[in-house]
């Protein structure tokens, strides 16, 4: 099996650092690498040549001190070059033996301590920083919403500006990811009977799900700022939808003036019925909620008043 191009990267990195010389990896007609190293000097690599590259990928040095901190990579890397080199060893699959010398290098105890201590460093703090990926914040989902907005207004491109908008706040509110959102069929979007403020939704396409019964029905709650409401975006663009079909109509009789009046009255239309819908539905619920609360309250000053009059 040929090697990955990024495993040949590897290879060249550490022949060089090893031999001292600056090796170039060169490609034959056919555009396949051309490996200058033969078995025989394969076989000639250690495990200590092993972990000195490893210590001086993360170290800067290949015989770090207790002075020296892994600031140059971190302990996932390191184990991708153990595992790139694993590839080119002859003895592949043979675990390493420290008093033969024989075996996959790679797979020797000194290596696999370098590591282990680049980990410790990234617990303790004294590592190189993660460059993972982080959660995206409150302000920066609000920016994102804003620029969409802007970006797509200004273009008059109301229809697109619509959808992302639309998928955006529908992902926020269900943590999900982008390809569910994707993937979202409008036939999963019900109406709540019960409580008509929300919405019925279900994801089918996550990645991470098995089975049926890992994917339930999820409630979908409006928002009383306009910025980030769902449901407001689900009714946008269910009347952008259905006024880009008018469009077409008005369109192909000759009617453009008044295909763009129809889609800019239906969008105005949707936005403000079902904004307007959803902050009544929620005014009452709070109210009615608000009503039972004082109730209660009352009944149970009118009970300790009586517990009172008792003593």
């Amino acid at each position: 099996m040929a090697a990955p191009k990024p495993y040949i990267k590897v290879l060249e990195q550490f022949m060089s650092f090893i031999d001292g010389i600056t090796y170039t990896i060169d490609k034959d007609d056919d555009g396949n690498p051309i490996i200058p190293f033969t078995q025989a000097r394969l076989l000639e690599i250690t495990d200590q040549d092993i972990a000195s590259y490893l210590n001086n990928k993360a170290f800067g040095t290949a015989t770090p001190t207790v002075n020296d901190y892994p600031i140059y990579c971190r302990s996932d890397t390191l184990f991708y070059h153990k595992k790139a080199l694993s590839m080119f060893m002859p003895r592949q699959y043979m675990t390493w033996d420290d008093v033969t010398k024989i075996g996959n290098p790679t797979k020797s105890r000194a290596a696999n301590k370098v590591i282990e201590v680049v980990k410790k460093h990234e617990v303790q703090g004294t590592g190189k920083p993660s460059n993972a990926r982080r959660a995206v914040e409150w302000d920066e989902f609000k920016n994102v919403l804003a620029a969409t907005r802007e970006f797509y207004s200004s273009r008059h491109r109301e229809e697109v500006m619509i959808l992302l908008l639309t998928i955006l706040t529908i992902q926020w509110q269900f943590i999900g990811r982008i390809d569910d959102m994707m993937r979202l069929a409008t036939s999963t979007v019900l109406f709540n009977s019960d409580h008509p403020f929300t919405l019925y939704i279900k994801m089918c396409w996550s990645k991470n799900i098995r089975t049926e019964r890992d994917s339930p029905t999820q409630i979908l709650f409006a928002s009383m700022d306009p910025a980030i409401i769902a449901t407001s975006a689900i009714g946008r663009r269910s009347f952008s939808s259905s006024s880009s079909s008018s469009v077409e109509v008005a369109k192909s009789s000759g009617g453009g003036g008044a295909g763009f009046f129809s889609r800019v009255s239906s969008f105005l239309v949707g936005a403000g019925l079902t904004a307007l819908v959803t902050e009544f539905y929620i005014f009452k619920e709070v109210r009615e909620g608000n009503v039972e609360l004082l109730r209660r309250h009352k009944e149970i000053e009118g009970r300790i008043a009586a517990l009172e009059k008792k003593k």
